[in-house]
């Protein structure tokens, strides 16, 4: 038992030390950013080696980051396996980790794509996702330092503990789906609202949507390969399989009106934004409704039952 708590004790320290070493990284990448973006102008058509290797040091910090960021994720399951209910908390920290490992890969292809095109183009929007991402990288590692610094075991471990039919399950994946439909929603009005040049726009808002409904996909691919040999109906106990069917009503009830006179006017008149626009708002509004209505009946339900 000694050896085992010893064992845990030195994994903890060495974790720790990765986020240490991922948030200075990340320090580092903002300030070379900020440095890089005032140097790389079209007056400097030669990035000079002090510049090259500046830029080159930035991947291994990313790299650095992005190990910690799966750690995190890992640590985010062993703390779902322990909750006796869902925290709308961990459920953003959830889907913050998952999006901010995600644009994390995409960085080393930015910092490449602006060497190549800031003699050429305007950059500045790239440089304004580098670091804006970046800020959003230190944040999350920040909050992951404090908020898993006490959790021990392995991932094996996590997944096996964690019940898909536990109360703590069910509602975090609706409060992920509630988080992923806002963020969807976002990203789609980006369309009209961001100044973005129409030619990027249909890409912006295909790569902002998938990007939203990546950490609720996770979290239903998780559901589907838990339980794959089991039917669907023992997915879910009998409360939360009403629960669904109950939310999946009011959020058809609101949403197939919307959608059929969506439709009635697209074939009287051009719309501007275009259908798809409106279809892609409308789909991520109903996950959002859909999420908040499973949330209000957890939430109502556990009213009831407590004493």
């Amino acid at each position: 038992m000694t050896a085992v708590k010893i064992e845990n004790n030195t994994g903890g320290r060495l974790i720790n030390l990765l986020g240490v070493l991922s948030i200075a990284g990340l320090a580092y990448c903002f300030a070379a950013y900020l440095y890089l973006r005032q140097q790389l102008t079209p007056v400097m058509p030669d990035p000079t080696p002090t510049i090259e290797l500046i830029g080159a040091l930035a991947l291994p910090a990313l790299a650095v980051a992005g190990i910690y960021h799966l750690i995190l994720l890992v640590r985010a399951l062993q703390i779902l396996a322990g909750m006796p209910t869902g925290r709308f908390l961990h459920s953003a920290f959830l889907v913050a980790v998952v999006l901010s490992g995600l644009s994390l890969a995409t960085e080393p292809v930015q910092l490449s794509e602006i060497g190549k095109e800031y003699v050429l183009f305007d950059v500045s929007g790239q440089w304004l996702f580098l670091i804006g991402s970046t800020l959003f990288h230190l944040a999350v590692a920040t909050a992951g330092l404090f908020l898993t610094r006490r959790v021990a075991g392995g991932i094996s471990t996590a997944i096996r503990n964690i019940d898909s039919r536990s109360d703590a399950f069910f509602v975090t994946m609706h409060q992920v789906g509630f988080l992923c439909g806002l963020l969807g929603i976002l990203g789609v009005m980006s369309y009209t609202h961001w100044g973005v040049l129409e030619r990027y726009r249909a890409f912006l808002i295909l790569l902002l949507s998938v990007l939203a409904l990546v950490p609720w996909g996770t979290i239903l691919a998780f559901l589907m390969v838990r339980n794959r040999n089991k039917p669907l109906s023992a997915w879910f106990d009998e409360k939360q399989t009403t629960d669904t069917a109950v939310g999946g009503l009011c959020s058809m009830m609101v949403v197939m009106p919307i959608l059929v006179i969506l439709s009635a006017v697209d074939l009287r008149i051009e719309f501007q934004p275009p259908f798809a626009f409106w279809l892609m708002l409308l789909f991520f509004l109903c996950l959002t409704l859909f999420s908040f209505c499973m949330l209000m009946r957890s939430r109502a339900d556990g009213a009831k039952g407590s004493p």
